[in-house]
């Protein structure tokens, strides 16, 4: 279903000029490293907000890392 929603953002951005912001939830713990690698490096120019309850999997990204803990948003 990943591969589909990327896919169907890839075609989205070419047919309208810009790409669609994505809504990516959770989708990082059902991923072994490498395929979190892949997806991280695939979306580095796109605007993409993934949550997870894990954030390692960020430090191979360059991206704004935003946390919310305990009602209150700081940014890391």
């Amino acid at each position: 279903m990943l591969a589909l929603k990327l896919a169907e953002a890839t075609v989205a951005g070419e047919v309208l000029g810009e790409h669609p912001v994505m809504l990516l939830d959770d989708v990082l713990s059902e991923l072994d490293d490498a395929r979190q690698t892949y997806l991280l490096t695939r979306i580095e120019d796109k605007q993409t907000f993934v949550t997870t309850c894990d954030s390692a999997a960020f430090a191979r990204t360059n991206g704004k890392l935003v946390f919310v803990e305990g009602g209150r948003v700081r940014e890391a």
